[in-house]
């Protein structure tokens, strides 16, 4: 156990550092390596769902800020699939991977809109309970997205969904 947190703490504090140091890609790098330790350790991931999803969550932060975009796709599944411990973390952690498949959604440019489609159903369904900042943030890559798709009309339907939120 205390090794366990030592090591993860070392992971943080290097990949933390790196960020201060504006290193992208070395804090890519630590928080992979925090995420790998995690994963070395099921028993932790089962135990404290939250804290490995944050852990998941940073590296896949990371991973979009420097384009590793399938490293991107393999947490993004292992984030889906973590277990949450309440209806509210099953929101917030909803909420949270929905923004950065957004993100990634402006950046890979599928030709499969599937994933769009379905971040757009669950932002519409929930927008009363989202907070503002990610309603807004979702809304604008959908609307990229469609926009680079080159499907105007579903991007303007993004744009007005910004323009009349509140």
């Amino acid at each position: 156990e205390d090794e366990f947190r030592a090591r993860h703490f070392y992971f943080q504090i290097q990949a933390l550092a790196s960020l201060i140091e504006g290193d992208a890609e070395q804090t890519a790098d630590w928080f992979g390596s925090l995420r790998n330790w995690w994963i070395q350790h099921p028993v932790h991931c089962s135990a404290e769902p939250v804290r490995y999803k944050a852990v998941l969550a940073n590296h896949l932060a990371a991973s979009l800020f420097v384009q590793r975009l399938d490293e991107f796709e393999e947490d993004a599944e292992r984030y889906r699939k973590a277990p949450s411990t309440n209806p509210r973390d099953l929101f917030l952690a909803t909420q949270q991977i929905n923004y950065l498949e957004s993100l990634y959604l402006v950046n890979r440019l599928p030709d499969d809109l599937s994933r769009a489609t379905a971040i757009g159903t669950w932002l519409r369904r929930e927008q009363a309970r989202v907070r503002p900042e990610f309603n807004v943030s979702i809304a604008y890559q959908l609307a990229l997205t469609f926009l680079l798709r080159q499907l105007p009309s579903e991007a303007v339907r993004w744009l007005n969904h910004i323009l009349h939120s509140k």
